[in-house]
C-alpha cells in the first residue's frame, strides 16, 4: 500500500516509537521484546509490518515471514533457517567478523547427520531398507515438534518411571517402541555411534538449534527483528516453539533479538502466552483499529475525494476499514470511474463494481477454493448449466484467464488465490445468498479434489503407498477442507477417520493443515451462525486438542496427560473429552481407519477391555494386508498387534501375530526374534531358541537382543 496515510494512526505511531526506543536502548518505564499486533482482516498490519521494516531498518536487521504465503516454513526447525538467511552476513558488513556462526554450524551438522542416515546403512545391513528410512523419516518430523515425544525419564513422575520399568521386565528381549527403535539405529549407525553430544542433537534438535538461534542472534552487529504475519494461520507446533523455545528461553533477552508477531487473534486469550507475559511482561501489544470517520475523511482527501456526502457514503460502505479504501485509491490511480450511488452501503459492490452477474458468480465460485488452477475453474463452471468455461465472462478469454487478472487475486507458491480479506466478504455473501448451494459447491469441490487423488494410485496401491505419496496427501487435505464445509452428515466421520489413519502413518498434516485453514476462517467457539455448521463446529471445538497433539492423544501411554499438562498447559479433561467425540464413531469406521481406531482404544480403555479391542484390531488386519505391500502388511501384526499382545502377557495371541509378519516378510529379523520372546514365556523353548536362529544367523548375526534372548533360553 503506498499511501502512508493508510496507516498513519495514532496505535501505528505508537508502536513505531515504543519499538525505536527499545532498539536505541532508551530509559523507558518497560522493557518490550515482543510486539502484538491484531486486528480484523484488512485493517492494515501487513501495511504495518512493511512500514516498520522501512522506517527502523537503519536500527536493526529484519526478517519477515506469512504464514500461509511464505514456502518452506512448515516447522520450527525450516522455519528457523528461512529467517535466519534472510538476514545480512555479518561476514561482508565491514564491521565484525565472527570465527563461527552457533547457528549455521549446528543447522548444518543437524541435516548432514539426516542425509547420512538416510543414505547409509546402519551396522550390520547391506543397503538402506524400509525400516530405516521410515525411522530416520519420523525422526526429523518429532525432532522438529515442540511436542515431541522423547521425553527423558527424568522429566517424569517417579511413579511413572518405575511402571515403565516394569513393564520393560515384563516384556524383557522385546524390541519395543519406535521411539526405542530410533535411539538404537542413532547408537549403532557409524555416523551418531559413541558421540553423546550428535545423539542428543539429533533427538532434541529443537531446544539445540533454537539456543543457537539466539547465540548467532547476539553476535550480530545491529539487534535483529523478525516479523511473523498472518499469524492466524501458524501451525500449533510452530506457535508452541515461539513461546516455549525461543521466547520461553532463559537467553531471549540477551540475545539482542525482537519479535513483532501481527495476525486477526490477540494470542494472549491463549492461556500459554497469557502465562508467558504474566511471568515476564515484556509483550506489547496493541490491537488495530478501523479508521474512524475523520480518519476516513482525512484518507480520501489525499486521494481527491473531498466531496462531503461522498466521505459519508464510503465510509458506510468500508465501515472505515483500510483494505477497501485502499482499493478506492487503486481504482482511482487506473482512472475507473466509480459510481458511489450505487453501493447502497455493500462492500461487495464496491469490489465487484463494474461486474456484471455472470462474472460475479464466477468469482464466487473461485472464492470457495483455498487454492484454484485452470482445471479447478474449469470443473466448477462446467457443473454450472447456464455456464460455458470459454467465454462465459469474456468472448476473448475464457473463465480462468479472466479471473487471474482481478486485482484481489494472488499467486502465492505457484497457486492462484483470492487474497484473504476480499474471499472472505465473497463467501460470506455467497453463503448468505444461499446457504444451500454454497455447501453444495464445496460438496462439489470436495468430490473432484477425491477423484484426482485416486488418480495417483494404482487400483491395488495399499494404504501405507496411498499415504506415502505426497500429491495424495496434498488431495486428500484438500477434500477434508471442502468437506468440512459441505457440512453433510458423514463430514465428521470421514475427519476423524483420516485423524486416526493420518496418525498411524505419521502424516498429521493431512488433518491439521485443513483444520488450522479453517479455524483461522471461522471462529468456532461463537455460538453465532458462521459459514461452518454447529454440530462440526462443535466437533473441531472438542477434538482440536487430538489433532494438533495426536501422538499424546492417541497413542501415548497414561504419563502424556502428566506431559501435556505440565509442558502445555492442557488439561486431563480436555483430553478425555476429545477422546469421548472420537471413539463415538469406531463401529461406523471401516478398514485401515477402524484397524487404528481399534488400536488407539486399546490404550484408552480400562485394562480389563484392552485385549477384547486389540483382538478387534487383529481381525480387521487380518482383512487390510496385502500380499502387493507386505512391508506395510507385515508391520501391522509385528508393531501394532504382537508387542501389544506381549505387554498383555496374551503370549499365544503375540506369537500368532509376529507368525502372519514373517509370513509376510521372512526377513524380518525383529518379528523371528519377537516370535522367540513370545514363544519363551510359553515355555516352548526349543520353538524360540529355533526362532532366535532365525533372527541370528540367516539375517542379522549382530542383534545383541536376539543373542541374549538365545542364551537365555539356551540356559533354561
Amino acid at each position: 500500500m503506498s499511501n502512508r496515510l493508510y496507516i498513519s494512526r495514532e496505535t501505528a505511531e505508537e508502536l513505531q516509537t515504543t519499538l525505536t526506543q527499545q532498539l536505541e536502548n532508551k530509559q523507558t518505564n518497560s522493557q518490550y521484546y515482543v510486539f502484538l499486533v491484531w486486528g480484523i482482516g484488512g485493517v492494515g498490519k501487513t501495511t504495518l509490518t512493511e512500514k516498520l521494516k522501512e522506517d527502523q531498518q537503519y536500527l536493526a536487521d529484519f526478517s519477515m515471514v506469512s504464514f500461509g504465503r511464505t514456502a518452506g516454513i512448515g516447522n520450527s526447525i525450516k522455519l528457523m533457517d528461512v529467517l535466519y538467511k534472510q538476514l545480512p552476513d555479518n561476514d561482508f558488513l565491514g564491521v565484525t567478523s565472527f570465527s563461527s556462526d552457533p547457528f549455521k554450524e549446528l543447522y548444518q551438522k543437524y541435516w548432514d547427520t539426516i542425509h547420512e542416515l538416510e543414505k547409509t546403512p546402519s551396522k550390520g545391513k547391506k543397503e538402506v531398507d524400509s525400516e530405516q528410512q521410515k525411522l530416520v523419516k519420523q525422526l526429523i518430523s518429532e525432532g522438529a515438534s515442540a511436542f515431541a515425544k522423547f521425553t527423558p525419564a527424568a522429566a517424569l513422575p517417579e511413579t511413572t518411571v518405575k511402571k515403565t520399568a516394569e513393564t520393560a521386565v515384563d516384556a524383557a528381549g522385546i524390541i519395543l517402541s519406535e521411539a526405542d527403535r530410533i535411539k538404537q539405529l542413532l547408537q549403532q549407525h557409524r555416523k551418531t555411534k559413541d558421540k553423546r553430544e550428535l545423539k542428543e542433537l539429533m533427538l532434541e534438535p529443537l531446544p539445540k538449534l533454537t539456543e543457537a538461534f539466539l547465540e548467532s542472534c547476539k553476535q550480530r552487529n545491529k539487534p535483529v527483528i523478525l516479523v511473523l504475519d498472518t499469524y492466524e494461520k501458524v501451525s500449533p507446533d510452530i506457535d508452541a516453539w515461539l513461546w516455549k523455545y525461543l521466547i520461553g528461553n532463559a537467553k531471549f533477552t540477551e540475545s539482542n533479538l525482537y519479535v513483532v508477531i501481527a495476525g486477526r487473534n490477540n494470542i494472549l486469550k491463549n492461556e500459554s502466552w497469557r502465562k508467558l507475559q504474566q511471568d515476564t511482561n515484556f509483550i506489547y501489544d496493541r490491537p488495530l483499529e478501523r479508521f474512524d470517520q475523520g480518519q476516513t475523511g482525512t484518507y480520501l482527501q489525499s486521494i481527491d475525494i473531498r466531496d462531503k456526502s461522498t466521505i459519508e457514503q464510503v465510509f458506510k460502505i468500508t465501515k472505515g476499514l483500510p483494505y477497501y479504501l485502499d482499493k478506492i485509491r487503486e481504482r482511482r490511480e487506473r482512472k475507473e470511474r466509480i459510481d458511489f450511488s450505487q453501493l447502497n452501503q455493500d462492500i461487495v459492490s464496491l469490489l465487484l463494481q463494474g461486474l456484471n452477474n455472470t462474472q460475479k458468480r464466477v468469482i464466487s465460485l473461485a472464492a470457495c477454493c483455498r487454492w484454484f488452477d485452470k482445471q479447478v475453474i474449469k470443473d466448477l463452471i462446467e457443473q454450472q448449466d447456464s455456464l460455458e468455461f470459454k467465454n462465459a465472462v469474456d468472448e476473448k478469454v475464457n473463465c480462468f484467464e479472466w479471473l487471474i487478472k482481478r486485482d484481489f487475486v494472488e499467486l502465492i507458491n505457484g497457486k492462484y488465490c483470492l487474497d484473504d480479506v476480499a474471499r472472505d466478504v465473497f463467501r460470506q455473501e455467497f453463503w448468505r445468498e444461499d446457504e444451500q448451494e454454497f455447501r453444495q459447491t464445496h460438496q462439489h469441490l470436495a468430490d473432484y479434489f477425491k477423484k484426482r487423488r485416486n488418480e495417483q494410485l494404482y487400483d491395488n496401491s495399499s494404504p501405507a503407498q496411498k499415504y506415502d505419496n505426497p500429491q495424495w496427501r496434498d488431495y486428500t487435505s484438500e477434500f477434508l477442507y471442502h468437506q468440512l464445509y459441505a457440512g453433510t452428515k458423514n463430514s465428521e466421520i470421514e475427519l476423524i477417520s483420516y485423524l486416526f489413519t493420518s496418525r498411524y502413518f505419521k502424516q498429521d498434516d493431512i488433518v491439521k493443515m485443513p483444520v488450522e485453514d479453517i479455524i483461522s476462517e471461522v471462529d468456532i467457539y461463537s455460538d453465532q451462525d458462521t459459514l461452518l455448521i454447529y454440530p462440526l463446529k462443535q466437533c473441531l471445538k472438542e477434538i482440536r486438542i487430538a489433532i494438533d497433539q495426536s501422538y499424546y492423544v492417541l497413542e501415548s501411554e497414561s504419563r502424556a496427560y502428566w506431559f501435556l499438562e505440565v509442558s502445555n498447559n492442557i488439561k486431563k479433561a480436555g483430553v478425555d473429552q476429545a477422546l469421548t467425540r472420537c471413539f463415538r464413531h469406531l463401529h461406523k469406521f471401516t478398514g485401515m481407519a477402524k484397524f487404528a481406531g481399534l488400536l488407539y482404544k486399546s490404550k484408552r480403555c480400562q485394562p480389563s477391555q484392552k485385549l477384547d479391542y486389540l483382538q478387534q484390531a487383529k481381525t480387521e488386519a487380518e482383512m487390510i494386508v496385502t500380499e502387493d505391500d507386505p512391508e506395510f502388511s507385515c508391520d501391522l501384526f509385528l508393531w501394532n498387534l504382537g508387542n501389544n499382545f506381549i505387554e498383555l502377557q496374551a503370549y499365544q495371541q503375540a506369537v500368532d501375530c509376529y507368525q502372519i509378519a514373517v509370513n509376510f516378510k521372512p526377513d524380518k529379523h525383529e518379528a523371528w526374534n519377537n516370535r522367540g520372546v513370545a514363544l519363551d514365556k510359553l515355555g516352548r523353548l526349543d520353538d524360540a531358541i529355533a526362532s532366535y536362529d532365525n533372527a541370528l544367523r540367516k539375517l542379522k548375526p549382530d542383534d545383541h537382543e536376539a543373542w541374549n534372548n538365545q542364551g537365555a533360553a539356551l540356559g533354561k
